[in-house]
């Protein structure tokens, strides 16, 4: 079990079981929706995941085929969803108050890097998004 919350702790959330992914974004939009040099983010199934206190305060900012859900008191990135990936649902590493038991598997948009960062030899870096087959490895599209 992973607990998470936001940054004023009026929305908290539980993950019950593993994540699928763990990994870095590195692209323009999440450096800025982060304010932070790069992302991490978690790829968890949906069925895992739950809203204990604060749903009341969870709105949801479309962007296209995605969705970022924020708290609505300090404005904390609390999970997302996108179209493409119905299977599953993305979660920022930042907001866990415990600890996942795993790596990053990956690091995507490579190309849109911050000068300033270094990243350690023995991940798998791909200078944008994901390519398909490697998608299709990476991240399920569906429950079937």
């Amino acid at each position: 079990m992973l607990n998470g919350e936001c940054y004023c702790g009026s929305v908290r959330y539980a993950i019950d079981g593993d994540l699928i992914r763990m990994y870095c974004c590195h692209c323009r939009t999440c450096r800025k929706v982060t304010g932070a040099s790069f992302s991490t983010t978690a790829v968890v199934d949906p069925d895992l995941f739950s809203i204990t206190e604060g749903r009341e305060h969870v709105v949801e900012v479309p962007q296209g085929e995605h969705s970022r859900n924020h708290c609505a008191i300090c404005h904390s990135w609390v999970f997302s969803r996108s179209a493409p990936f119905p299977a599953v649902m993305f979660v920022p590493c930042g907001t866990l108050t415990d600890a996942p038991r795993r790596t990053i598997d990956y690091h995507v948009f490579y190309s849109q890097k911050a000068d300033w960062i270094d990243i350690p030899q023995g991940v798998p870096i791909y200078p944008e998004m994901l390519p398909e087959a490697e998608l299709a490895k990476w991240v399920p599209q569906s429950n079937l």
